[in-house]
C-alpha cells in the first residue's frame, strides 16, 4: 500500500499540485514514481541509503532546461556554493556515512572538498559513479551496468 505522502518527510506524492506548475517540457515524477529497478523499491533503498544534492535547488530556464549551478554567473554562484557546502557538511556530520558516492564528477569533487573539511576526514571514503545524464554518451550506453562495475571496483 502506498501512502500519498512520504512517511519520513511528509512530502506529497505530487508536490506540484499545490504550487506552481513545472515548465511544460519538464517531467517530474517525484515520490509518485512506481517503478522498481534491480535495487528494489524506493522504500527498501532508502532504508539504508540517503541521497542529497549538493545544491538542493533547481534552476530552470524558460524552456524547461535545467541550468546547473556551475553555469550561474560567478557573483551568484559563490555565495550559493558556500551555503550548499555548509549544508552538505552538516548532512555528512549528522549521518556519518562510511562511503560518499558522487554521481558524476561535479558531485564527487564537492564530496571530496566536504570530506577534507570534516573533523575526521579519514572516516569517510569518496567514490564516483557515472552520472545518468542524457547528455552523456557513456550514460546512454548501459548506465546500470557501468555503475555496477564502478561500484564493484570501489
Amino acid at each position: 500500500m502506498r501512502s500519498s505522502k512520504s512517511r519520513s518527510l511528509n512530502i506529497p506524492s505530487d508536490p506540484f499540485r499545490a504550487g506552481h506548475a513545472p515548465a511544460p517540457k519538464s517531467v517530474a515524477e517525484g515520490f509518485g514514481l512506481g517503478r522498481q529497478k534491480n535495487y528494489g523499491s524506493a522504500q527498501a533503498f532508502f532504508a539504508e541509503h540517503f541521497v542529497v544534492n549538493f545544491c538542493p535547488l533547481v534552476f530552470l530556464e524558460a524552456s524547461g532546461k535545467n541550468r546547473t549551478p556551475e553555469l550561474l554567473p560567478s557573483a551568484e554562484r559563490s555565495p550559493l556554493d558556500e551555503a550548499c557546502m555548509q549544508h552538505l557538511r552538516a548532512v555528512i556530520d549528522l549521518l556519518r556515512p562510511e562511503v560518499l558516492v558522487g554521481i558524476g564528477g561535479f558531485a564527487a569533487k564537492r564530496l571530496e572538498l566536504a570530506r577534507q573539511h570534516m573533523h575526521s576526514p579519514d572516516a569517510y571514503r569518496v567514490i564516483q559513479i557515472l552520472h545518468p545524464s542524457p547528455a552523456s554518451p557513456a550514460a546512454n550506453r548501459g548506465w546500470e551496468a557501468a555503475i555496477e562495475k564502478q561500484l564493484a571496483q570501489s
